[in-house]
Parts: C-alpha cells; sequence; structure tokens
C-alpha cells in the first residue's frame, strides 16, 4: 500500500488527526453492535432454552447451541506455586502488567528480566477554536 503523504508536517498532523476521529467513530458503532449482537444471542439462547431446542433456521442462516470448556484461576498463590514447580511457564501469557512495574521502577526496586525503555509516540489533540 503506497499511502501519499501530505506536503507539510502541519497537514500531516491534520490528516492523521482526521483519520483517527474517523476510526474512533467507526470503533463507537462497532462496540455498539458487538454489545446489540450479545443481547440478540442472550435472547435466541434463552428461546432456545424455553423451547428445550438446539438450533433453528432462519432465511439466511442456522443457529445452533455450542459448549466448550474454559478455565478460569480460583486460587492465584495455589496456581502460581503449581506452574513454578512443575515449571509450566507455558500457561502463562508472556506479558508483565505494566502498571506493577512502573510502581516498583519509580520506587527504585529492580525488577530481574526487565528492562525499562522510552517507547516514542505522537500525541494529537484537536487545536483551539475549531
Amino acid at each position: 500500500m503506497t499511502v501519499k503523504y501530505p506536503k507539510t508536517v502541519g497537514q500531516c498532523i491534520d490528516s492523521m488527526y482526521a483519520m483517527r476521529e474517523q476510526r474512533l467513530n467507526l470503533q463507537k458503532q462497532v462496540e455498539l453492535m458487538k454489545k446489540e449482537e450479545a443481547a440478540i444471542e442472550a435472547h435466541i439462547l434463552n428461546q432456545f432454552s424455553k423451547a428445550e431446542i438446539r438450533g433453528a433456521k432462519g432465511t439466511t442462516a442456522t443457529g445452533s447451541v455450542t459448549a466448550k470448556t474454559v478455565y478460569s484461576i480460583a486460587d492465584w498463590p495455589t496456581f502460581i506455586g503449581w506452574v513454578a514447580k512443575h515449571k509450566a511457564w507455558d500457561i502463562l501469557y508472556k506479558q508483565a502488567g505494566q502498571t506493577a512495574l512502573r510502581e516498583r521502577f519509580d520506587n527504585g526496586q529492580e525488577v530481574p528480566g526487565i528492562e525499562a525503555f522510552e517507547k516514542i509516540g505522537l500525541s494529537l489533540t484537536k487545536a483551539g477554536g475549531a
């Protein structure tokens, strides 16, 4: 994909700001649609339950009840102890909590295996009077 950039930095900033506003508006619409989908899904599953059926057809789609096992941690200390004892690190996401790390580093505490670096980004705000 070839991007044609505006000629000046100011025009680039305005273009990026407009694009971000458009994306955020679309994102709001998507989030609203997701909520509506979830409400309709709950309604359909409720109707299936009431009718004691596991599926139904519309004119363009078929719906059926699915089930899958998901797991949640009920006892963190026990779970983490087991992970450490069995070296089952693959069970964990390989990401550290940024807020907890920031607090420790801000208090002068070093955490082995962690390095801090500055992530450079761009902040955009709407110009006054517009």
